[in-house]
Order: structure tokens, then sequence, then C-alpha cells
């Protein structure tokens, strides 16, 4: 067994827990507003998009809820702050472009990696040293991608960005688990009828010189399922998760494949 400092590491473990003894007596596993639990999504284009479906689901099961949109999204200014009564963290940020590398502009790919995985870090820094001390159950939602760990033509800023959001998600789940806190990395395919879908499906069109109809054959190309993954399918996963009934799930990765390989 490791040793720091003259303890086991299962000791470090057990003492960073007893200061959640409450929370583990908590009969209600969150902090409520107003008889609601409250919820913060960052990504939320209050229309059409996942973080606004999910948005949307929350409040249809009682949460309060904060909805934060992409421009807002860079904490570069500590510009948004936490009230610390929140119990959940949703992230669905992300920025899409497609470019063989050598002609990938650079302002992209500063874009891609700040929108998609500095700006969830930020803000899961900030979550929690505002709500570490809440002795109710907390949970933060990332949602990421199949890129996390598939090989596509033109999108190599965006799979490392993914990917990284993956790896950040089972490293904090480890660090954040006897402080009370949950976390998952839900992970969608093709998504239907998202403003990400279509920038990507015009992306395609360009720097491979495709119609419309043929770009979205060569991208769909890969679903063993007839239609593609919805929104609403998203946003019940991460209900779930939010739920209190699957703790366990916490450091996951949830893969919405639909079967594909």
């Amino acid at each position: 067994m490791h040793m720091r400092g003259g303890k086991t590491m299962s000791e470090g473990k057990f003492a960073m827990s007893l200061n959640y003894i409450d929370f583990q007596k908590e009969k209600h596993p969150a902090c409520e507003k107003d008889g609601k639990r409250s919820a913060v999504v960052f990504g939320s284009d209050k229309k059409s998009n996942i973080g606004s479906a999910i948005a949307k689901k929350l409040r249809s099961d009682n949460f309060y809820v904060v909805e934060h949109n992409r421009d807002s999204c860079d904490l570069s200014k500590d510009n948004i702050k936490f009230k610390g009564n929140e119990d959940s963290l949703i992230l669905s940020n992300g920025h899409m472009h497609l470019d063989w590398i050598e002609d990938f502009p650079e302002e992209e790919v500063f874009k891609i990696i700040n929108d998609t995985l500095i700006s969830s870090i930020r803000a899961t820094n900030q979550f929690v040293r505002q709500t570490l001390e809440m002795p109710h159950k907390k949970y933060i939602i990332f949602i990421g991608s199949m890129a996390y760990k598939s090989v596509l033509n033109g999108s190599s800023v965006y799979c490392a960005s993914k990917a990284g959001i993956s790896q950040f998600a089972r490293c904090i789940a480890w660090e954040l688990a006897p402080k009370g806190y949950n976390v998952i990395s839900i992970n969608p395919s093709n998504t239907e009828n998202t403003p990400m879908t279509e920038k990507t499906i015009r992306g395609i069109m360009r720097y491979r010189s495709l119609n419309r109809q043929s770009a979205e054959g060569y991208w769909g190309s890969i679903l063993p399922k007839k239609e593609w993954l919805q929104s609403d399918e998203i946003a019940e996963v991460a209900s779930f998760f939010l739920s209190g009934k699957a703790d366990y799930m916490s450091g996951s990765q949830v893969d919405l494949a639909g079967g594909q390989r």
C-alpha cells in the first residue's frame, strides 16, 4: 500500500471523507431553492441545441435552471459566479471547425480548445470551489462526444479536445468522490437537428466538395441505426444520472453509440 505523509492512501481517502458524514446521512440528496433543486447549464442556446434540451428536461423535473450560452462560457475574467446553492453543473460547451490539419486556421484551433476544453475545466473549478462545503450531493455532467475515441477526418483538434474532456472527467470523478460529487461524461453520436450538426454537415460539404445529400450520407455512414440520435434522448440520460439513483455511474463514459463500433 502506498504511503503519503505517514498514512496509507486508503486512510487518506477516509480522512477526506470525514467532513462529509452529514452528506452520507442526508435524506434529501440535493440543495433546494423554493422547493426545487438548482442546476446550471453551460452551452445552451435556449433554442435547439443539446444544452437547451437538457435545461428543458430539468425544468420538467422541477429543477430551478440557469442557462448560459456559448458567448458567456469564457471564464477568463471570472464573469460567472455560482451562488453556492447549486447541486448540478452541466457542461455542454463546444466549438466545431473541420479542415485538414495543414489548412486549419490558428484562430479556430484556439477557439475549439478554449470553448470545448478550457472553459469546461474553469467552470468546474469555480463550481467545486463554491459548493465544496455544502453537505448535499453535487453532480457534474460533461456532454462530450464519440469523437473522444474516434479518428475523424478534418476533426483532429475537436477530437483532441473531447478526449481531454473525457480524461478530465475520469480524473475528477476519482478526486471528488469522497467530497460528495458524482461526475459523468455523456458522449453522443450524430445528433439530429442541432446547430453543431448543421455546422458539421456544412463543413463536410466545404472541405470535401460534396453536396448536402452526399455530406449527410458521409457523416451518417457509421451509424447502424436508421434514425440519428435525438437531443431529448441525451437529456433523458442526464436526468437519470441527476436522479441520485445511479451513484456508481460516477466516473463512467456513457457512449450513446446506437450500436456502432
